[in-house]
């Protein structure tokens, strides 16, 4: 319990730095598996000529036609301070989530992967 705790405070503190100092960039969606009512999904992004990998996991996002994201370039906000701190922006909850506004240009993934909020 103590440790379920503890992840919570990190993952809290991750999301702060993201809405306080997240920049944005683009990384490629890798994989998703989905979980009764869950998803989590895998994307790799470039900083500074660094690359790295990161997870979410999305209690909100089940969505339809997931093979088709595979290889796509979306949205990533990350931590310049500490560029392992990044989360995929998919939904329009993603990007309220961290004070930022979802794009026209993403509007695709609604009628295509079932994405709309």
């Amino acid at each position: 319990m103590v440790l379920v705790f503890l992840a919570n405070i990190l993952t809290r503190n991750g999301e702060i730095c993201l809405k306080e100092n997240g920049q944005v960039g683009y990384g490629r969606f890798s994989a998703s598996k989905l979980f009764k009512g869950s998803t989590s999904f895998k994307f790799e992004y470039e900083v500074d000529g660094h690359f790295y990998s990161g997870t979410n996991y999305s209690v909100y996002q089940v969505f339809k036609n997931q093979e088709m994201l595979k290889g796509k370039l979306l949205p990533v906000i990350y931590d310049p301070e500490n560029p392992e701190n990044a989360k995929m922006l998919i939904s329009k909850f993603d990007f309220e989530k961290f004070d930022r506004v979802r794009p026209d240009s993403l509007k695709w993934l609604c009628s295509s992967a079932g994405i709309c909020e």
